[in-house]
């Protein structure tokens, strides 16, 4: 995965004239065209460098029947699986099996993954099974040996082997485990404490590291380059020193028999910083430098074959990235402000309105230090008057609760993983020793206020520290002897200006209650983002949703259907980006805005009646039409990977490649997920055989809102008729391996991709990942429509 393998590896195939064949409960491999193994390279090969990647093709199968594709070390232990359906030739087409190979999992307890001895000249073994899995393995069970073979004769070098790794302390010390890694965090990331996460410090380690260069040179120290990649492998010459690509450097690492401990490379909390990766600062690539002249030096070929066989200089990520840095929160706030009962809301009514009315902020991923005091300020958008300021302590992620807990000082369930503030009062309108706003309930206007956040309460706006949010709180004007008022019931007894978004438990019908109002008028119902756009005399119908007739009259008290919220214009998942509307009363019916109408302002609370899953959505299906990825690494930008909204039924227009053609699976690594929300628990998998369950299931019949039962996720809700197994790794350049997952042809609608990433058959939050997301990054939870993708 993370190297290439390239013609320097050919002689390996000569010294691995070793492999044997072993069979299971069935027949042997009757040849090579049954399993074809590759290298990185797609070089056909049964022999492998560490740390590259095992692609397999099987052939000769049932058609269109599933089989398992095992990597099992030395022992019989399994590595690494996938599971996938043949094409009608009876053909699963090569597709990643085992990433980063010959990383091992430690059984000492506590001990990180190690890369296997590869010393001396006897091979390293390992094993390639494939099972039947329609006839649990009746009618083929076969195991095919592979091996690691390295040359380690006086007259050659070994290839180095590098890798980068971190450490989960941030201070380490002599019994410090330091956890191979290729997949990093950007600058500013905090872990549950609010300290920096350990994988915000890039280290690295290196194994058979020449111990000497021609016969007279002894290798005691080495010099290390972080370099920019950019799609290209390392050529005999290239600068490094001076290379425009220079990141960071290592200068006079000590070499001890043969290996380079872990060590520093570098800490991106330092210069320089990665905020909010790009396209240019994603990927890198590392150069150990061993005869420290600043330049590349791949080595000698010394045999005259064509092939160096006397390696020098080693790279981690030559050709492909060498590890990553991630895209993270870390650098974006997120701040909601609920009412008593806990609704998503951004309004309130003016003093004298109500008995009792007041908002709390809650505010997740606070890039402070815990213990810190931040304070809060509104400040009313046409004036520039500040209310009184709100000092609010920073808390831990895990405080109280402990990590991904359901938080008992929130005011709806959520999981907490970020330093946080919770419930804290912001505004109370019920008490005017709390809100001191001038000419208290005689507004005449909704009053705007936007809300600052100083990080480090200098009482000073600095943009590149401070959080800024628009319009955060709306304070209504509330007329207390209104002509019109808005209520939940037909009787026009329930007066509000709150109601339920689409799918709530009652409330959800907007009624107009009316005293003395013309004979007859017109109610437009806008987009509180419209209203702010009209002019005088503008057409009112050009900017609502609908409108809707009324009648009233003098001495005439008159209630009226405005809007039922669960008929054809819904509010689902509202935000206060979006929930807040207009009612604008056109008294003199003529279309127009002008100042003899009436407005009234109305809030769609965001119930949780169509809440989903707390987990991370990715665009996972793709066309897999996307070029030459060896010479193109991923980018955050879907085009690189071809997700698509739409699939035509036939899929001529998919590659054909990973299973013949339809709708395949890819991961972008640029993204990460909760594969584990403790971050003291290091995810073993990620370098020893994380492999997914990865089900399609159909929207019209599938809800994501119902979800945590047991076998939710099976066989029977895909829509193929069985689930696939995908072998994922971060940093790759595809994280996932192009497989498809629905071959063609397909039937028409509408479906989801669920990832059970701890293949337990139950939609975990904080763990498993759906692709409910269109091309533009946006998911059901912003869309209730929006669904992984339709088939036409």
């Amino acid at each position: 995965m993370k190297i290439r393998s390239n013609a320097m590896l050919l002689w390996f195939a000569a010294a691995a004239m070793f492999v044997s064949f072993a069979a299971c409960n069935t027949r042997p491999i009757p040849g090579d065209l049954i399993l074809t193994t590759y290298n990185s390279d797609m070089e056909v090969t049964k022999s492998f460098s560490p740390m590259d990647t095992l692609y397999v093709k099987v052939a000769g199968m049932r058609a269109e029947s599933h089989y398992r594709v095992s990597a099992l070390d030395a022992n019989g232990v399994l590595i690494s699986m996938i599971e996938a359906r043949t094409d009608a030739n009876g053909v699963i087409d090569a597709i990643p099996l085992w990433y980063d190979m010959g990383l091992k999992k430690n059984e000492t307890a506590g001990l990180p993954p190690y890369l296997d001895s590869f010393g001396g000249l006897t091979p390293v073994g390992f094993k390639v099974n494939v099972k039947s899995l329609y006839d649990n393995g009746d009618s083929t069970n076969f195991t095919q040996d592979m091996f690691f073979v390295l040359k380690n004769n006086l007259d050659t070098n070994a290839k180095p082997v590098i890798y980068s790794c971190y450490s989960p302390d941030l201070v380490p010390d002599v019994d410090t485990i330091f956890y191979p890694e290729n997949a990093f965090k950007e600058t500013g990331t905090l872990d549950v404490d609010g300290i920096a996460d350990p994988k915000t410090v890039v280290y690295v380690k290196a194994d058979k590291v020449p111990t000497k260069i021609g016969n007279n040179v002894d290798v005691t120290a080495v010099d290390f380059y972080v370099l920019r990649f950019t799609g290209e492998a390392f050529k005999n010459g290239d600068a490094l020193y001076s290379s425009t690509k220079k990141v960071t450097e290592k200068i006079g690492v000590a070499v001890t028999a043969g290996a380079v401990a872990a060590t520093k490379l570098w800490d991106v909390n330092d210069t320089p910083q990665v905020i909010n990766p790009t396209d240019d600062t994603m990927a890198y690539s590392i150069v150990m430098d061993v005869d420290r002249d600043g330049i590349y030096d791949e080595g000698i070929d010394t045999d005259s074959d064509g092939v160096s066989d006397y390696f020098i200089d080693g790279v981690d990520g030559n050709g492909l990235p060498g590890f990553i840095i991630q895209n993270t929160p870390a650098n974006d706030m997120f701040v909601t402000i609920k009412d008593a009962d806990g609704n998503v809301v951004n309004s309130i009514p003016e003093i004298g309105a109500t008995a009792s009315q007041y908002l709390n902020i809650n505010i997740e991923n606070v890039p402070v230090a815990l213990g810190t005091t931040i304070t809060i300020y509104l400040v009313d958008s046409f004036t520039g008057i500040n209310l009184d300021p709100i000092p609010a302590d920073v808390r831990s992620g895990s405080e109280d609760v402990g990590v991904g807990v359901s938080d008992p000082a929130l005011s709806e369930d959520a999981l907490v993983y970020l330093p946080y503030i919770t419930g804290h009062a912001l505004i109370d309108t019920s008490n005017i020793g709390n809100y001191d706003y001038p000419d208290a309930g005689t507004l005449t206007e909704d009053v705007h206020l936007d809300l600052i956040v100083d990080m480090n309460n200098n009482g000073i706006f600095n943009e590149d520290t401070d959080y800024f949010l628009a319009d955060a709180v709306t304070i209504l004007n509330v007329d207390l002897n209104p002509k019109y008022d808005t209520c939940s019931d037909e009787a026009g007894t329930a007066l509000t200006k709150y109601f339920g978004e689409t799918n709530s438990e009652g409330n959800t019908v907007v009624y107009l209650h009316a005293v003395d109002a013309p004979l007859a008028y017109d109610v437009y119902v806008m987009k509180a983002t419209e209203v702010a756009g009209l002019s005088v005399n503008d057409p009112l119908l050009r900017a609502s949703l609908f409108s809707v007739s009324a009648v009233g009259g003098d001495s005439t008290t008159v209630t009226t259907e405005i809007w039922d919220i669960n008929g054809e214009f819904q509010v689902i998942n509202p935000s206060i980006a979006n929930n807040t509307f207009y009612l604008i009363m056109d008294n003199n019916a003529d279309g127009l805005y002008d100042a003899g109408d009436s407005k009234l302002t109305i809030m769609i609370l965001n119930t949780n009646a169509n809440s989903y899953p707390r987990l991370t959505y990715l665009n996972i299906a793709s066309g897999g039409a996307f070029g030459n990825t060896y010479n193109q690494h991923w980018t955050l930008y879907s085009e690189f990977c071809d997700y698509r909204d739409v699939f035509i039924k036939s899929g001529l227009d998919t590659n054909a490649a990973g299973g013949g053609y339809g709708v395949k699976a890819v991961f972008n690594p640029y993204f990460s997920w909760f594969s584990n929300p403790n971050p003291e628990i290091p995810v073993e998998g990620l370098y020893y055989g994380l492999y997914v369950d990865v089900y399609i299931v159909n929207a019209a019949t599938f809800d994501l809102g119902e979800y945590g039962n047991l076998g939710e996720l099976n066989d029977g809700v895909d829509v193929t008729g069985r689930h696939s197994t995908i072998a994922v790794q971060p940093s790759c350049y595809n994280g996932a391996g192009m497989m498809t997952i629905w071959p063609a042809t397909m039937t028409p609608g509408r479906y989801y991709v669920i990832v059970d990433v701890n293949r337990n058959g139950i939609i975990d939050e904080g763990t498993d990942i759906i692709d409910a997301v269109n091309q533009n990054g946006q998911t059901i939870i912003d869309d209730a429509t929006i669904v992984g993708f339709s088939v036409e």
